[in-house]
């Protein structure tokens, strides 16, 4: 398929996440011709505690995407989450959706989002697999288990795929660093 776009944001904050993602998501039905049925946006989880990412306050990300979408008059339905989370056959808008709960499911296009909380639960997002290793091997679980989250997120576009993601400057972690590497050879750096 077509190479993956990287769009990076210039602060660690939940509103401005929640723009691009809008931004990627209009992209993607409108010059993309992808129903919004057949889009999904995948978050590692629906927010982050205060102190979980170094000088940042807690970071809502769920909530930021579900109004920005609802603004921009974007459908829009979760299907994780929450006691009315909608099944995923009866989906009328954007799946917004765990990158655990997507496992076993595809859609034509996918954004990818939410990864500062990548490994901020046990403080590893900043590690490489060697010093997890070497510092607490303890930890190297859930080292692996942000990795293959982000593996499971990144596999689920058939079509069409978009990770949004803080700039370099703002914000770094073995995961953003991880995208970064491997988009190189693609070239296609959008910045908002």
């Amino acid at each position: 398929g077509p190479a993956p776009r990287l769009v990076l944001f210039d602060e660690c904050d939940a509103k401005k996440e929640a723009a691009a993602i809008v931004q990627a998501v209009r992209r993607m039905h409108d010059t993309q011709n992808i129903a919004y049925t057949d889009i999904a946006v995948l978050l590692y989880n629906k927010g982050i505690k205060k102190g979980q990412i170094d000088g940042y306050k807690h970071y809502s990300i769920l909530s930021a995407v579900y109004l920005a979408l609802r603004l921009d008059n974007i459908p829009c339905v979760q299907l994780a989450w929450t006691e009315n989370r909608v099944p995923y056959a009866a989906r009328d808008g954007v799946a917004l959706i765990s990158y655990q709960g997507v496992l076993g499911l595809d859609f034509r296009g996918i954004v990818v989002a939410g990864i500062p909380a990548i490994g901020a639960r046990l403080d590893v997002a900043n590690e490489t697999k060697e010093t997890i290793v070497d510092k607490n091997p303890e930890l190297q679980g859930e080292y692996q288990l942000g990795f293959d989250s982000l593996y499971i997120a990144c596999t689920r576009a058939k079509d069409s795929l978009t990770i949004v993601m803080p700039s370099p400057s703002v914000f770094r972690s073995t995961y953003t660093q991880i995208i970064l590497d491997s988009m190189q050879e693609y070239q296609q750096l959008d910045s908002n």
